[in-house]
Parts: C-alpha cells; sequence; structure tokens
C-alpha cells in the first residue's frame, strides 16, 4: 500500500500512537454501555494515576457508542482555584444541544448556564444572577434535559478530571444519578488516584458507591509485555531486543503517558532509523527528558510528606541497584 502523495520509496513512519492491554476494563465500559443503551442507567468511574490512560480508555468507547446509535459528549474539569458552578456539565450540555438532540423547549435555569440554550429561553425571561436557592429547580431542568435527550439518542456522558471539579458538579451528578430509572444514559467518570484517596473526592465516591449501579475501575500501568506490544507495534513488528524493552521500561515503569513521551523525544532525538528492511535503534547514554515527563514526576513527588523526601535524596543518589556488604557473624570468622 502506497500513500496518497508519496512515492514507494518514501521512508516508513513511526506508529507511536497505540492502544494496547486494558482488555478486562474496556469490557467492563462496554458492558455498562450496553446496559445504558438499553434502559438500565449506568456510572463507571475511571481511576488511576495521571497518565496511565484513563482518557484513552474512555475514548475507545466511541465506536462502540456508534454502532448502538448512541452519542457521547465530553465534559472536562479544570485545575483552577476559579471554578465556575457545575463547570464540568456546561461542556456536556452544550454538545448535546450541537448534535441537535436536546429537547425543545425553554429551559430559563440552564440558559444561564449553557449559552447556546439561552436562545430556547423566553425572550421576556429576566437574565438575572442565579439565586442559590433555584438550585434544585436547576437540577429538575438538568435532569429533564437528559431525560429528553435520551428519547432522541442514548447518550454516553464523559466527565472529565472530576477530582477537579466544583461542588455543585458533584452535587448534580448525584441528584441526576437518583433521578434516572429507564433512562438511556451511560456516564464515565475519571479521577486520578492520587486525589481519590482524600478530601472530597473520597467522600463522594462513598456516596456514590451506595447506587448498584455504580462500579469503580482501577487503572494499573501497563505491564512489560504490553509495553512489548505497543514497542513492536510503533517499529511496524520489528523484532524488539530487550535492552530497548528495558531501557523504556526504566524510564517509565509502564504509564503510557511516559511511554508515549519518551518515544517522542527519542525519536526527535535520532535513536530510530530505518535500514530499509526494518527499523533499528542505538540505546542513548543520556536522553533530556521532556517537559511533560518532568511536570508528571514533580506532581507525585508533590504529595508526598517531608520525611519521605529526605529518604528519596539519598535514594536517587545512590540509583536503582545496590550491593549489600555482609560482614561475617563473630562465629562464621
Amino acid at each position: 500500500v502506497v500513500l496518497a502523495g508519496t512515492g514507494s520509496d518514501a521512508a516508513p513512519q513511526l506508529m507511536l500512537n497505540r492502544f494496547v492491554g486494558r482488555a478486562s476494563e474496556l469490557r467492563s465500559l462496554v458492558t455498562a454501555l450496553d446496559l445504558g443503551v438499553h434502559g438500565t442507567p449506568q456510572a463507571r468511574l475511571v481511576i488511576g494515576e495521571a497518565g496511565v490512560g484513563k482518557s484513552t480508555l474512555v475514548r475507545q468507547l466511541l465506536p462502540e457508542a456508534r454502532l448502538r446509535g448512541a452519542v457521547m459528549v465530553t465534559g472536562r474539569a479544570m485545575e483552577s482555584e476559579s471554578r465556575p458552578p457545575f463547570g464540568v456539565w456546561t461542556e456536556a450540555l452544550a454538545s448535546i444541544y450541537e448534535l441537535g438532540i436536546a429537547p425543545s423547549r425553554s429551559w430559563p435555569l440552564l440558559g444561564r448556564l449553557v449559552a447556546p440554550l439561552r436562545a430556547l429561553t423566553s425572550a421576556a425571561t429576566p437574565a438575572t444572577p442565579l439565586d442559590p436557592l433555584q438550585g434544585h429547580h436547576l437540577l429538575e431542568e438538568l435532569v429533564a434535559y437528559l431525560r429528553g435527550a435520551s428519547e432522541a439518542r442514548p447518550l454516553t456522558i464523559v466527565l472529565e478530571d472530576m477530582h477537579w471539579a466544583d461542588v455543585a458538579s458533584w452535587d448534580a451528578l448525584e441528584y441526576v444519578l437518583a433521578q434516572l430509572t429507564t433512562e438511556r444514559v451511560c456516564i464515565a467518570l475519571t479521577i486520578r488516584s492520587e486525589e481519590a484517596a482524600y478530601g472530597v473526592v473520597r467522600e463522594r465516591r462513598q456516596r456514590l458507591s451506595r447506587d448498584e449501579r455504580v462500579r469503580e475501575l482501577r487503572l494499573e500501568r501497563l505491564t512489560a509485555h504490553e509495553v512489548r506490544e505497543w514497542l513492536q507495534g510503533a517499529l511496524h513488528r520489528t523484532e524488539l531486543d530487550d535492552e530497548l524493552l528495558d531501557f523504556v521500561l526504566r524510564h517509565t515503569e509502564g504509564n503510557p503517558f511516559l511511554v508515549m513521551q519518551l518515544l517522542r523525544t527519542m525519536a526527535d532525538e535520532g535513536v530510530f532509523s530505518h535500514g530499509g528492511s526494518a527499523w533499528v535503534w542505538m540505546i542513548p547514554e543520556s536522553l533530556a527528558l521532556p517537559a511533560g515527563m518532568s511536570d508528571l514526576v514533580g506532581r507525585r513527588l508533590s504529595r508526598l510528606p517531608a520525611s519521605a523526601l529526605r529518604i528519596l535524596v539519598p535514594a536517587a543518589a545512590i540509583g536503582r541497584t545496590l550491593p549489600l556488604l555482609i560482614w561475617p557473624t563473630t562465629e562464621a570468622a
């Protein structure tokens, strides 16, 4: 096969974007999607460390949703000190409107949060600030909006980075799940495990877990076998030696984001080259880590207590392996 616009002798390109493993987790999400499509609302909390591939996993539902005639909309919570109320829902609701499946009626309260819905709201409705006492009525409108949209098409709602969500967004999620009964809705949340065990996120998880339709999916790092599969796919099934695999695992520990960042850096540094029939590489003695990798590692370290950091400093200087000198006992001497 020759790509359009290239000659037959064009150098092949590395195929770095890969999705490997996660078979059981993906099956669980597809099962939730099937139940939602057939009128049993579901929610899945995808929990894992930063960069482990939570969003990538959830995106694999898109073709599955299309096969079932469903639509997928996404809202993302922002890492910010100033978090607008219902922020994670606003984007998702606007996407539903853009798909043309939003119920055609007036939304006096939702219209104040979601700009496109203002066109459906009566011009006579005053544009006054949202009164906190109207919060319950707004949630009722939210449920009616989702219920009407799900009658047109089954809904898959993805709420990204819920560990950064505002309190109102969490309240809305709990209310929606409590009100949904036979609607064609499936909700997927992504949450960082670093945040899942603390504070508000931990409390909300516990409350959601009381609903039998809610499940948690723990996403772990890739195994050595899965990283090998990734590398072989990226290198067009070139025979892979253990040296390259060990190098990647040593620098990433199987975190998919770090694997991608490392491979991109190696490609930019000319580590990989095509020898005409297969890819070849030279393991670099040193490699400048990209900002994304340093930032992710920095985030992990920032959560550790000072006592742990005091241990890590000499540990980093010692390295990953340390020979132990076993002194003979008095009897052995």
